[in-house]
């Protein structure tokens, strides 16, 4: 803004930093996830996607939206595709599952296949040269809004609009602020489906600033030294252990526990008041077999809470707690 027309004086803003940089900060930055996956498609003409039965149904979004046709593929044990035969003009989509996979997204990129990258649930792990990656910082941080595109072509004619919208979409987090998460959990619920046929946008320049006032470094040790106390722990008894590969350059958004009893341990800790999302919501309606690996990740999967607001004395509450609840010790 030209420093003649800004106002001076008046009220006083949210101060905010405003001078961190954020991961992955050279990407293209847009409103949410899903804008930056539509962003990877439409720099390329792809005839065919091919996404895992075990995904955010949110990916369908910009899927239906552009017209695109796409097909569902099927997972080994390994959480690898069991399906990685392409057409000319086809691409498959992989998720970085709970930013743990980073060694098999540089795996099947090496094989030469045409590739996109989610990285909505692994912020931190670097895109790969040439190979379009998306990502949701909101999945990390308190913010509003907001995704990042990276490697991706840019085209003539696209001009975006900014997001103005953040501001409302900013109560949950205030409220998570002032009060405990039940008091804003219908304020967090109302935003997301806000975030649902949204058009493609530029990120809002408030998530940018939240984005850029946050001390990543701490974020990103944070969830590591968590995540590594709960793997010491738990490791001996999760169905995920052969395949959790934690590289120094991964920084996973949960712990994945798979484990037998899954569906009531997670009852077991939300009477607890310890609250643990299922991933992911709306994914029965897809065509997934019942003796599946996806139905089995979709209800015994139990991702425990390893964010920066804890620290080594709620990653052992977090344990007595599933003591009391397994009636075993951990």
């Amino acid at each position: 803004m030209d420093s003649n027309n800004k106002a001076l004086g008046g009220y006083l803003e949210l101060e905010l930093s405003n001078n961190q940089a954020m991961p992955q900060e050279g990407g293209k930055l847009v409103n949410s996830g899903r804008a930056a996956f539509e962003l990877a498609l439409i720099s390329s003409n792809y005839s065919k996607i091919h996404i895992p039965y075990f995904t955010c149904p949110a990916i369908l979004e910009p899927l239906d939206r552009l017209q695109i046709p796409y097909e569902f593929y099927s997972l080994s044990d390994s959480l690898e595709p069991n399906h990685l035969s392409l057409s000319d003009g086809e691409a498959l989509v992989y998720v970085n599952y709970f930013g743990l996979m980073g060694r098999t997204v540089a795996a099947l990129a090496s094989r030469g296949l045409s590739l996109i990258v989610d990285n909505c649930q692994a912020l931190f792990e670097s895109p790969i040269e040439n190979i379009p990656t998306f990502y949701s910082p909101r999945k990390f941080v308190g913010v509003p809004d907001g995704g990042i595109a990276q490697n991706v072509a840019e085209k003539t004619g696209i001009s975006l609009k900014t997001d103005t919208t953040s501001l409302d979409r900013c109560k949950h987090l205030l409220v998570r602020t002032e009060f405990d998460a039940e008091e804003g959990y219908s304020d967090f619920l109302t935003n997301e489906a806000s975030l649902s046929k949204q058009p493609m946008k530029s990120m809002s320049n408030l998530s940018q600033k939240i984005l850029r006032s946050i001390s990543w470094d701490m974020v990103e040790l944070k969830r590591f030294e968590n995540f590594r106390y709960l793997h010491s722990k738990l490791g001996g008894i999760n169905m995920l252990s052969e395949m959790i590969d934690l590289t120094p350059s991964a920084c996973p958004l949960t712990y994945p526990l798979l484990h037998q009893e899954g569906e009531s341990l997670r009852q077991g800790l939300l009477n607890k008041r310890i609250y643990i999302p299922k991933y992911w919501p709306g994914i029965e309606s897809f065509p997934i077999r019942a003796d599946s690996l996806e139905s089995k990740l979709m209800t015994s999967v139990v991702a425990l809470p390893i964010d920066q607001r804890y620290g080594e004395r709620e990653m052992l509450y977090l344990i007595d707690a599933m003591d009391s609840i397994c009636h075993q010790s951990f």
